[in-house]
C-alpha cells in the first residue's frame, strides 16, 4: 500500500457553476452542487458533505491546494450553494 503522502498532490479539483470535479488516483468524480448537504471549513480542510443514497464526504486540503483556487471555491460555496461552517 502506498503512503498517503504520495497521494496528497495527486488529487486536483475544478468547479463550474453546476458541478465540482475531483481528479484522483482512483478516478475522476463529478458532483452536482445541489447534492451538498453541509460544508465545513477547518484550518486544514474544507469538508463537503453530500446527501446521496450512500452519503459521503469529500475533504479538500487547504495545505496542498492552490490558495487562490481554494479561496474561490470557498467563496463560491458560501455565496451560491450553502453556508460554510467555520471551525
Amino acid at each position: 500500500m502506498a503512503k498517503s503522502d504520495n497521494f496528497a498532490c495527486k488529487y486536483r479539483f475544478h468547479f463550474t457553476n453546476s458541478f465540482i470535479c475531483i481528479h484522483s488516483p482512483l478516478g475522476d468524480f463529478t458532483h452536482k452542487w445541489s447534492k451538498i448537504e453541509k460544508a465545513m471549513l477547518t484550518r486544514d480542510f474544507l469538508f463537503l458533505y453530500f446527501k446521496e443514497k450512500n452519503g459521503y464526504i469529500i475533504s479538500i486540503s487547504t495545505k496542498y491546494s492552490d490558495r487562490r483556487n481554494m479561496e474561490e471555491l470557498i467563496s463560491f460555496v458560501e455565496n451560491n450553494v450553502i453556508h460554510v461552517i467555520k471551525v
